[in-house]
Order: structure tokens, then C-alpha cells, then sequence
């Protein structure tokens, strides 16, 4: 092997060196390389992620059944139907009949006729309107009901509350209620230790899947929901089931 003079070792020194400052140099190329992906990648997969659940949430808007009414704006205000019946003349067309259930009560025995008389019920039922008692029968039983949906359109009940056509029902009898009280007027006014509690909630949380309501059928409802039987139990009530419309309680002449 050829001696090694002093300037070869000076040369072979240099190229060491020279690999070496080129070897750091890759190092810290790399290095940056790697800090300068990780900056430029986050913001890509923070974006993704977004997208996901942005995608994700209009999914279950769009395919839950219950979405609409809490989406919907507007609603059916119904200030025109008294909450309490009036005294009524009979006149031709009418009858009266005798009412004991406590379906309908309010608060005040309301259609009771052994507190306020017997009923007052016209032979015209059209036109129905919303808020409206029918009389009807159903299998030969004689039932009472308020007329809450009309032909054409879509009710709901949602912990409660009535919905037409994904509308809230802003009226009294439009949410569940018990002698005339809210859930929450109820729960502070009553003794708990008379009542179970949790079939009471289970009541004020009343809910039904949306029902179309069909031409020549109305969908009614009694006033204290778990008292009596309605659409919720019997379906639509077809017109030519209907045997008049309470007006109120019968006027007496002296």
C-alpha cells in the first residue's frame, strides 16, 4: 500500500469533514422537512374532521323523525274558542243530553251536567272548526271529543305539545295538561303523596308520531288527555260518525 504523505492526510481529513457538514445538512433538511408537513397536514386533517361532523349533523337533522317542529318556525294560535261553554237557548236543530264524564274537565267539573246543566248540541256540525266538541259515537259508545286537526293536514304530539303541520298549537287545550294545569303548575300545585309521579310525567311527556289527517275525518282530542278516549286511541273520527257540536250548557227559562 502507497504511503500516506501529510498532504494526503489533510486531503482525507477535508473530505471527512466534508461528509460530515453534508451529512448535518441532510439532518436538519429532514428535520425541517418533517416540522414543515406536520404544519402544512393539521390544518388539512382539522378540516376533514369538520367536514365529517358537519356532514354527520345535517344526516341526523335530516332523518330524525322529530326534527321538524323543532326546526319549523311560525305557529296556530287559536285565541277565538272559549275555555269555559256558555249558556245556550235551545232553538230548532238542537238537543240536549246529559254529560258525566270527567273527560273534559278543566278544573271546574267542565260539561258536567250535574254541576252546570245538561248540554246544549246543534244537529250542524259544518262547518268544523278547530277547538270545536263534537259528539260522536264509535262502536254505539257516545263519546266527546275537541277537534284538533282538520282534513289535509299532519298532526304531532311531542312531550306534549301539540304540532300541525310542524306548527305549535298555541292554544290552551294544545298541550297536555291535568284539571286545566301545565305539567309544571300541576307538579307545584298537587300533593305527590296522592299521586305517582312517574305516570304523570310519563302523561305531560305524551308523544305520537305524526298522523295525516284524511278528507271527511277530523282528529280530536279530549281536554284531559288521560282521561278520556280520543284519536289517540281510536284513529281519525270519519264525519258521518259525528251527532252534533256542543255548543254549551243549557239556558233555562223561567
Amino acid at each position: 500500500m502507497k504511503n500516506l504523505q501529510d498532504r494526503d492526510f489533510k486531503k482525507l481529513n477535508e473530505a471527512v469533514s466534508l461528509s460530515r457538514q453534508s451529512k448535518d445538512n441532510m439532518k436538519q433538511a429532514i428535520v425541517n422537512t418533517k416540522i414543515k408537513h406536520k404544519r402544512f397536514i393539521f390544518p388539512k386533517l382539522l378540516g376533514s374532521l369538520l367536514t365529517i361532523f358537519v356532514i354527520g349533523l345535517a344526516f341526523m337533522l335530516m332523518f330524525n323523525p322529530f326534527n321538524d317542529h323543532k326546526l319549523s318556525q311560525g305557529e296556530i294560535i287559536d285565541s277565538q274558542t272559549p275555555e269555559t261553554l256558555p249558556k245556550v237557548e235551545l232553538v230548532d236543530d238542537m238537543f240536549t243530553m246529559e254529560w258525566h264524564s270527567d273527560s273534559m274537565d278543566r278544573g271546574n267539573h267542565d260539561l258536567q251536567s250535574n254541576v252546570h246543566g245538561n248540554l246544549v248540541v246543534s244537529e250542524k256540525i259544518q262547518p268544523i272548526k278547530r277547538g270545536d266538541i263534537l259528539f260522536y259515537k264509535i262502536n254505539e259508545q257516545e263519546l266527546i271529543g275537541r277537534v284538533i286537526g282538520l282534513p289535509g293536514e299532519t298532526v304531532m304530539i311531542r312531550d306534549g305539545q301539540v304540532y300541525i303541520d310542524n306548527k305549535k298549537l298555541n292554544t290552551f287545550y294544545g298541550v297536555a295538561t291535568s284539571m286545566g294545569l301545565t305539567r309544571e303548575e300541576y307538579l307545584k300545585e298537587v300533593d305527590k303523596s296522592n299521586i305517582n309521579e312517574t305516570s304523570m310525567e310519563d302523561f305531560f311527556n305524551t308523544s305520537i308520531d305524526p298522523v295525516f289527517v284524511e278528507e271527511n275525518t277530523v282528529f280530536v282530542l279530549v281536554d284531559t288527555w288521560w282521561r278520556g278516549r280520543d284519536s289517540i286511541e281510536l284513529g281519525l273520527i270519519p264525519f258521518d260518525q259525528v251527532e252534533g257540536k256542543v255548543l254549551g250548557y243549557e239556558k233555562v227559562i223561567d
